[in-house]
Order: C-alpha cells, then structure tokens, then sequence
C-alpha cells in the first residue's frame, strides 16, 4: 500500500501567521472600582452568559444588570452590582 502525501499547492505551506496583539494587563481587581464580565460572573455565582442575559435583561422576574459600554467593552461597577444584588436578594426572593 502507498502512503498518501499531501502536498501543498501554491506554495501555501510556507504561509506565516500575523503576530497578535501584545495588550496591557489590567490593573488588579481590588484597585479598580470596576469588573469584567468573567469577573461578575464569578461574584454572581453564575456563567458568563448568563450575566451578558441579566444585563440585557432577558431572563424575566430579574431587573437588568447595570452596566457601561466602551466601544465592545462591557464592564460592571462594583457598587451598582451591589446595589443590584441588595434589591434581588431582598426583594421578591426573600418572601
């Protein structure tokens, strides 16, 4: 039996990958008064998508996340996401 070469036609074996991006970390979370998404989710307790649903207010019975918007950017202030969980946890859930 022979053995199968695959070949590259084109010369498109010798392509190179554009280098990405070099960004700068973010500062440490306890000197921001501001979380990513991932972040809030792990305060909430919850997934990712489910605080991109939150805040768009998608899931009924829950008030939409607070949130701002810089560009794609979305991030959550540490004190409205605390005065958001006051008023869920007090409010219809505590009866």
């Amino acid at each position: 039996m022979d053995a199968l070469v695959l070949e590259q036609p084109n010369d498109l074996g010798g392509i190179t990958h554009r280098k990405t991006r070099s960004r700068r970390p973010l500062p440490p979370q306890e000197t921001r008064d501001w979380l990513t998404p991932a972040e809030t989710a792990l305060a909430l307790g919850c997934s990712v998508a489910t605080v991109h649903r939150m805040r768009r207010g998608m899931i009924s019975g829950i008030e939409p996340l607070p949130f701002f918007q810089y560009g794609r950017k979305v991030v959550f202030r540490k004190l409205s996401i605390a005065r958001w969980r006051e008023r869920n946890e007090t409010g219809r859930l505590a009866a």
